[in-house]
């Protein structure tokens, strides 16, 4: 009986040793394949309003060979304008929210493809996330007039109202030479800031561009027209 019993114990040993074994590698497994996992979330979550993508087009003339990313925000009605090049101001206007990365990237390379290239290789990217910003935590800078959203200010980034206006998109009926920004100053006081982004544009003035911050209001007003002298 004792030999018997001896036996039993070395066998249940062996066994849990076994378990166990196969519990830590299973655990393994699991820790390895998580990156994949959130990487294929990110792919497969549909795009929201706030949202900022970073995409590339290979075959961009002036833009090193598409290895200096765009960056398009997702406006709040889920509209996207993705800039045909860094040197033009022509841009493919896409309804993003609701759609996954991969859909978009389609819908996007055959517009170009269509209009603008013989062939795009396109590369597009969640950048990152303003839900938050759109709920109003977080800091950001709310545009209305002929270009209306809100734009998400990330720490650690600046972004000019240059910058804003080319994601967001705008029509043929800005005036964006009278862009007015209403901030506070330094002091506390209100003040207006009164911006060019046409010349900026134009003439790739990059000192006299403007950073934004936290609850700026920016006004781009539309453009008038006078009859007769």
């Amino acid at each position: 009986m004792t030999l018997m019993r001896l036996l039993l114990s070395l066998l249940i040993a062996a066994l849990t040793s076994v378990r166990l074994a196969a519990q830590s590698a299973a655990v393994s497994t699991n820790s390895a394949g998580s990156g994949a996992s959130n990487a294929t979330d990110i792919a497969n979550r549909d795009l929201r309003a706030g949202d900022t993508l970073r995409y590339t087009i290979s075959e961009d003339p002036v833009n090193s060979n598409g290895i200096d990313p765009m960056e398009v925000f997702i406006t709040e009605i889920g509209d996207a304008h993705f800039p045909v090049s860094r040197g033009t101001d022509r841009i493919v206007t896409l309804v993003a929210k609701g759609k996954q990365l991969d859909d978009l990237r389609k819908e996007l390379t055959k517009r170009l493809e269509e209009d603008y290239y013989h062939h795009a290789t396109v590369s597009l990217n969640l950048y990152s996330s303003g839900r938050k910003n759109l709920s109003g935590v977080g800091p950001k800078a709310i545009f209305f007039g002929e270009v209306k959203g809100t734009v998400p200010l990330l720490e650690g980034e600046r972004k000019t109202i240059t910058e804003a206006i080319i994601q967001m998109g705008y029509s043929e009926w800005a005036d964006l030479r009278k862009v007015k920004i209403s901030r506070k100053s330094s002091s506390g006081k209100p003040e207006i800031v009164k911006v060019n982004v046409d010349e900026i544009m134009k003439k790739n003035l990059l000192d006299k561009d403007i950073e934004l911050k936290d609850g700026d209001r920016v006004d781009v007003p539309a453009k008038t027209f006078r009859l007769g002298n």
